[in-house]
């Protein structure tokens, strides 16, 4: 039985992914993380086990060789693509929700139920790269850091117009409140999130294309921008985008839905 490097190995080219775009759906810098990891060279963590799970469209059982457990959602093996279909599927993803949409309307009458399902029900993807190319922090020598602040309100609680046409503009803040890793900051609207991100402050985003179940993100689901904590329960393949103030009910994702990340909360001002 192939160990686990093997397999993500195996699973990876019967996506037709090259190392380059593994390495993006699962935040990393560069392929050599992934040709490491492959070569048995790195070990990978457990946390990190169902992200590649999820990155490469399978299961944790798939993954560790444990094909017969009872909690194997999918272990069917990929349909073998002709590299037509397998380049259309990257762009597939490259594509905004409105073009996906219309690809979705004329596949439809050939999807006889026969295609096994994703390990998560839901058309999750990352956000366009033109929307996470934002400016790295400047460092300033009196101790300030000088960050793109983008200045509609994000919704705690809602939707808005804030992906539609983002305004933005320079602050600065001590480069000790920013927290390492933070890429732009967004205001934020309602209470949805209290008590630890507060209505009107202020919050440090790290643009990243996933994060991790538990993490609290900045998403746009089909088109709606929220601040929320992602909720990813493999054993009811449900996703939720949970809200920290017990008085909302979490945001059900359901088949079809796009949901994109645009990047993990680290922080806030004020705290």
């Amino acid at each position: 039985m192939s160990d686990i490097y093997t397999r993500i190995r195996i699973r990876r080219e019967q996506l037709g992914l090259s190392q380059e775009e593994l390495a993006a759906r699962m935040g990393y810098k560069s392929k050599s993380s992934i040709n490491k990891i492959e070569m048995g060279i790195n070990d990978i963590p457990q946390s990190k086990v169902l992200a590649f799970a999820r990155a490469l469209e399978t299961t944790t059982a798939y993954l560790m060789g444990c094909d017969d457990d009872e909690d194997t959602v999918n272990t069917d093996p990929a349909p073998d693509l002709s590299d037509r279909a397998a380049r259309a599927g990257l762009l597939y993803d490259r594509a905004d929700a409105r073009d996906q949409k219309l690809v979705d309307t004329v596949l439809e009458p050939y999807d006889d139920g026969t295609i096994p399902a994703r390990v998560i029900p839901i058309k999750k993807v990352s956000a366009p790269v033109r929307d996470c190319a934002y400016p790295k922090v400047k460092r300033r020598k009196d101790g300030f850091g000088e960050i793109t602040v983008y200045e509609d309100q994000l919704p705690a609680a809602g939707p808005s117009s804030y992906f539609d046409a983002p305004r933005s503009h320079i602050e600065q803040y001590p480069l000790e409140l920013i927290p390492q890793g933070t890429t732009f900051a967004v205001p934020i609207a309602g209470n949805s999130m209290e008590p630890k991100f507060k209505n009107g402050a202020t919050v440090f985003v790290q643009s990243a294309p996933r994060v991790e179940n538990g993490d609290v993100g900045l998403f746009s689901l089909n088109g709606a921008p929220y601040i929320k904590q992602l909720i990813v329960d493999d054993a009811r393949h449900e996703v939720r985008l949970h809200s920290l103030n017990p008085n909302y009910d979490d945001i059900e994702v359901h088949e079809g839905d796009y949901l994109y990340t645009f990047g993990r909360i680290l922080g806030s001002y004020p705290v």
